[in-house]
């Protein structure tokens, strides 16, 4: 009999479990289940956050699983959960949502917390970056948000997938650009269901980890670090940590996001 393991939360956004799984990648903080429309199921590692995508398993049983999960291994669906590597994976009843609620007040992310030394995958430093004159990619990128929010089609394959990791440097610049929009409330349901209406070739441009973070992000949805660092900006003393814990993230996704954030501001305001 399959040993059980009872998540402790799920996002409410997350894809629904009954549908044919297979393994995508076993990593130490995450363990990525795809689907074939392309969906994704994340399992994170307790104390890392959650994304949209996501369940959240104590920090024990996340580490059992993926030592025992290989590339091959089959994965069969029940009606309460999934087996998978000799373990039935409960699905969890605790939901949160990570959709950005409406905030009347906007404080603006001030430009002296980009002086850091936080490295971006493609441009150098944050404080280089935020010193000089942007260089002509990240222009063509407030150019192409800008058309965006006026409803025009743009086709961001073009501009995706370009840097390193799981999640490029160029979509993460695209998830802070989102998130700004939303949080400075310039884009709406309507709008981020045609975000990506001219981007016939997402999946072929980026990683299948990338597009599920970019189509939750246009409709108004994010990972629990970044609504951490949105909420944060209306509370002084708790920006500090909430940025580090931003930029924390991946190996440059959160210095990659957090100037994406600022790109995007400076579009909207």
């Amino acid at each position: 009999m399959s040993e059980c393991l009872l998540p402790l939360l799920r996002s409410r956004q997350a894809p629904a479990f009954r549908q044919l799984w297979r393994v995508a990648g076993v990593y130490p903080r995450t363990i990525n289940l795809a689907a074939n429309d392309g969906a994704l199921l994340t399992l994170h590692r307790a104390g890392e956050g959650v994304s949209p995508m996501g369940w959240v398993l104590r920090h024990d049983d996340h580490q059992r699983l993926r030592l025992a999960l290989k590339r091959d291994t089959p994965i069969s669906v029940t009606e309460k959960g999934l087996n998978l590597a000799g373990y039935h994976l409960v699905a969890p009843q605790r939901e949160c949502s990570l959709r950005l609620p409406d905030n009347p007040a906007e404080p603006s992310l001030q430009t002296s917390l980009l002086y850091c030394n936080a490295e971006t995958g493609l441009y150098g430093p944050l404080s280089t970056i935020a010193s000089q004159p942007l260089p002509v990619e990240l222009r063509q990128f407030q150019r192409s948000f800008r058309a965006s929010l006026a409803g025009k089609m743009v086709n961001w394959c073009r501009m995706l997938g370009k840097g390193p990791g799981l999640t490029p440097t160029h979509d993460d610049i695209l998830v802070g650009m989102l998130l700004a929009g939303w949080y400075h409330r310039r884009l709406n349901a309507e709008c981020g269901a045609h975000f990506f209406d001219a981007s016939v070739d997402l999946r072929a441009t980026t990683t299948q980890v990338s597009v599920n973070y970019l189509r939750f992000a246009a409709q108004g949805v994010f990972s629990s670090p970044l609504l951490h660092f949105a909420h944060s900006l209306t509370s002084p003393a708790r920006l500090p940590f909430a940025t580090r814990q931003l930029l924390s993230l991946g190996h440059t996704s959160g210095a990659d996001t957090l100037l994406g954030f600022w790109l995007g501001q400076r579009v909207v305001l």
